[in-house]
């Protein structure tokens, strides 16, 4: 069946570098950013198009126990995309291998993205295929250790890139200090923030991270992630040995 011609406008184009940066998102992440005036009707209606165009795929996913519609982008939306982008990109990834983490993920970057202390954010995705990001040192090193992202923090202190984890699914806590360890390595990265889907997590870093704090300055800090989201004024993430650090 041949594609549905459609005109791409400009907020199409803006949809398709946030699924760019995302990989993946909801019905309710595309509506919330783009369509927020408009009904959730009317957002499903203009992906729909977007979908039989050959712009966009549509697909199911279970997210926070529910099945919910979500959009990715195809190759031809990708195309689209290039000529606007502000970065050269390498080997473009269309595709998420954890809908559910990556998703999860969105919802972070908008509370983060509420931040006045946020100048930026940077999503794996643009740091593993974005090149000039990794003219960066920092940048650098969180493709290398595949950071979820990176956000920059204009603080009292001044502005500093930190690194951002999401944890959903506990892991051995071996695991977990083998990914600190790489951390408190990469001593470009001044600190990095853990958001973790439950205190057993929390936990299992907070662990790991007492048993590196003894040859070690400690900089991870977490966040549970319904406290991340539930306090508006500022997000309060806090390190094992009790020490604050304050997004606002």
């Amino acid at each position: 069946m041949p594609k549905k011609s459609l005109f791409v406008t400009e907020r199409d184009l803006e949809i398709f570098k946030f699924l760019y940066k995302r990989k993946v998102a909801s019905l309710e992440q595309i509506r919330q950013k783009f369509f927020i005036r408009r009904t959730k009707s009317a957002t499903y209606k203009r992906l729909e198009n977007l979908c039989l165009a050959g712009y966009l795929k549509k697909s199911g996913v279970v997210f926070k126990k529910r099945l919910q519609v979500v959009y990715s982008l195809l190759e031809k939306g990708f195309r689209s995309l290039t000529p606007r982008f502000p970065y050269t990109i390498h080997r473009p990834i269309l595709k998420s291998d954890s809908p559910a983490h990556d998703l999860g993920l969105g919802d972070l970057w908008g509370r983060l993205e509420a931040c006045q202390m946020v100048e930026s954010i940077s999503s794996e995705n643009m740091i593993q295929t974005c090149e000039e990001l990794v003219d960066n040192k920092v940048m650098r090193v969180a493709r290398s250790l595949h950071s979820d992202g990176v956000v920059e923090v204009d603080s009292p202190k001044g502005k500093f890139l930190l690194a951002i984890e999401y944890e959903i699914s506990d892991k051995s806590a071996s695991r977990y200090t083998a990914k600190l360890l790489d951390y408190y390595l990469a001593t470009a990265i001044p600190a990095v923030l853990y958001i973790c889907g439950n205190a057993r997590i929390r936990e299992l870093i907070f662990q790991a991270d007492g048993e590196l704090g003894k040859k070690f300055e400690s900089k991870v800090y977490t966040c549970l992630e319904e406290n991340f989201h539930a306090n508006k004024a500022a997000v309060e993430f806090q390190s094992y040995q009790g020490d604050t650090f304050y997004l606002k």
